[in-house]
C-alpha cells in the first residue's frame, strides 16, 4: 500500500457508519506522513498532514488513531520525543488541532455508536470525549490495569460498551468508562474483537485472544457476552507473535480474522458439517487432565482414614494440583454428618472441610 507508504502499521480504523472510510498510521521517519487515508475502502490513498511540525531525523511514530462512529471525526495519538499531542482533524487529515484533557502517548478507540464520543486510556486512567475529541475527560473508573496488550475496543452494540485487555485479564465498561468490571474466569487477555452474532443470538459474537481458568494461551469465542468461551484454535496452530490484533467478520457468523505482527492474516471459520462446539464441551476439555479423589469422603466410619486412604487435608489437595491436574471429582457422602429431623442440620465442622 502507497501513498503513503509506511513501512509498518500500528493502528487501523475505520468510520462504524460509513465503512468506506479508513485510516491507517504507521512508522516512517524525517517528514513523511505517518498517516494514509482512503474514502473508498481502501482502493486508493491519501497522505495526511503530520499533527506535528515534522522535520529531518525525526522518526516520530504513526501509533494509534481512532475515527469517530460517522467519520466526521479523526483522533491521533501519536508516540515519539518531544511534544507529540494527541490531536483531532474535522478535515480527512488535511489539518490538525491538540485535544485537551489527555496526555501525550495515551490509546485512543472510538464509540462505535455515538460520533461525538471517542475514548482514550493511559497508565491505568480512561479518559472520555463527548465533544468529537476536542476535550477529554478522565473518568473516576478504578481497579483498571496500568498497561493494555493492544488497543481497547468499543462493541458496535450499545454506546458506551468497551472492553480492555490486559495481562490482568479482560475488563468491560457498559457505561462509557465511567466503571468498570473483570470478567470473571480469564487470566489473561491479549486482543479482543466482535463479528456477526451466533444464530439466536443478540450480542456481536466475541473473539479474543486469552487464558481461561489456568488454561493455555490460545484465541476464543464468546456467544455469550463473556460468561464462556470457545476455544477455537489449538497447540499446533498458535501462528506465532499473533497476539495483537483480532476480529470478527460483521457479516459471516463464525468467521474470524488474526493479526500475526508479520506474517500477514489469519482468516477462519468453522468447518462446514463440523460439531459446533458448546461453551460446556469447551469448559469439560479445560478440566482435563482430572483427577479422582475415590470414596475417601464417602466413609461411613470415624473418619475417611477407616477405608485405607489418606485424610484429605488442603496440603493434599495442593500436591494433586502442582502435578498438572486441573480438576478433581470428590464423591462425598451427607447422611451420616445430618442431624435429626425435621431441619437435618449439616455437622457446621464438617461442612466447613
Amino acid at each position: 500500500i502507497t501513498n503513503p507508504y509506511i513501512g509498518s502499521s500500528t493502528d487501523l480504523d475505520y468510520a462504524e457508519t460509513n465503512p468506506n472510510l479508513i485510516v491507517r498510521v504507521g512508522h516512517a521517519s524525517n517528514q513523511e506522513a505517518r498517516m494514509g487515508v482512503s474514502t473508498d475502502n481502501g482502493v486508493t490513498w491519501t497522505p495526511a498532514a503530520n499533527a506535528w511540525e515534522s522535520a529531518d531525523g525525526d522518526h516520530t511514530s504513526g501509533e494509534w488513531v481512532a475515527v469517530s462512529a460517522n467519520g466526521d471525526t479523526i483522533v491521533w495519538a501519536p508516540d515519539g520525543n518531544g511534544d507529540r499531542p494527541v490531536s483531532y482533524s474535522t478535515d480527512l487529515g488535511q489539518t490538525w488541532t491538540a485535544s485537551n484533557g489527555i496526555p501525550q502517548g495515551a490509546i485512543v478507540s472510538s464509540d462505535r455508536i455515538n460520533p461525538d464520543k471517542l475514548f482514550g486510556f493511559h497508565e491505568g486512567t480512561f479518559y472520555v470525549s463527548t465533544d468529537g475529541g476536542a476535550n477529554f475527560t478522565a473518568s473516576a473508573a478504578s481497579g483498571l490495569p496500568n498497561n493494555l496488550n493492544g488497543k481497547f475496543k468499543a462493541a458496535p452494540t450499545a454506546e458506551g460498551d468497551i472492553w480492555l485487555a490486559s495481562s490482568d485479564g479482560l475488563f468491560r465498561s457498559t457505561d462509557s468508562g465511567a466503571s468498570f468490571q473483570k470478567l470473571a474466569g480469564v487470566d489473561e487477555a491479549v486482543s479482543v474483537g466482535f463479528g456477526k452474532e451466533a444464530p439466536g443470538k443478540t450480542y456481536k459474537t466475541i473473539y479474543a485472544g486469552l487464558r481461561v481458568n489456568g488454561g493455555k494461551y490460545g484465541f476464543y469465542r464468546s456467544e455469550d457476552e463473556g460468561a464462556s468461551w470457545i476455544r477455537i484454535n489449538d497447540d499446533q496452530h498458535q501462528f506465532a507473535n499473533a497476539r495483537g490484533t483480532i476480529t470478527g467478520d460483521g457479516q459471516v457468523y463464525g468467521r474470524v480474522y488474526i493479526g500475526t505482527n508479520g506474517m500477514g492474516i489469519v482468516r477462519g471459520d468453522i468447518k462446514q458439517g463440523a460439531t459446533v462446539q458448546t461453551p460446556m464441551q469447551s469448559y469439560v476439555n479445560e478440566m482435563q487432565p482430572g483427577y479422582n479423589l475415590g470414596n475417601s469422603l464417602d466413609a461411613r466410619c470415624s473418619d475417611e482414614t477407616s477405608w485405607g486412604n489418606p485424610v484429605v487435608t488442603q496440603a493434599f489437595i495442593q500436591q494433586i494440583a502442582a502435578q498438572g491436574f486441573k480438576s478433581i471429582r470428590i464423591p462425598v457422602t451427607w447422611y451420616q454428618h445430618t442431624g435429626p429431623a425435621p431441619s437435618y442440620t449439616v455437622d457446621p465442622a464438617w461442612m466447613s472441610r
